[in-house]
């Protein structure tokens, strides 16, 4: 069974921005806290990444896989797993909400179950990070870029 857990945040930026920039998944390693290195293997007919390969660390281990991408712009797009080594099942999805005063509530949903077994407190720890990374991480080049 999947791990779920998800989170918000107001970004003080516009709306477009916003949503480039978290489509902008070859960024990611420069903002996105553990990942280091993104591959988009397919695009879509409006040049979006279709599937991505991702290699992220964190807890001295590092993690490969690829997922494939769903889109209803500008309101959310989601992910879900296609293959790994290290995860049996993921999915997730960034949530967009324009507020109409140039701000933007941003929720991030993520659902994992690893191949390997893992202490509860470590998954829990784990998965709070990834979040908090995607959230804040994402606030963060939005409102510099805004600016």
């Amino acid at each position: 069974m999947a791990d779920e857990g998800s989170g918000s945040v107001v970004v003080s930026a516009p709306m477009a921005l916003v949503w480039s920039i978290a489509v902008e998944v070859e960024d990611y390693p420069r903002w996105a806290g553990d990942v280091k290195s993104v591959t988009v293997t397919q695009r879509d007919a409006e040049g979006r990444p279709a599937q991505a390969k991702f290699s992220v660390g964190g807890f001295g281990l590092t993690t490969n896989y690829e997922v494939a991408y769903t889109y209803d712009e500008p309101n959310s797009f989601s992910w879900r797993l296609v293959s790994s080594n290290e995860i049996r099942h993921m999915d997730g999805e960034y949530r967009f909400s324009d507020r109409g005063d140039c701000t933007v509530e941003v929720t991030y949903r993520l659902g994992v179950d690893l191949k390997i077994p893992m202490i509860g407190m470590l998954k829990k720890r784990a998965q709070k990070t990834i979040i908090h990374h995607a959230l804040e991480g994402l606030r963060r080049e939005a409102e510099q870029r805004s600016s």
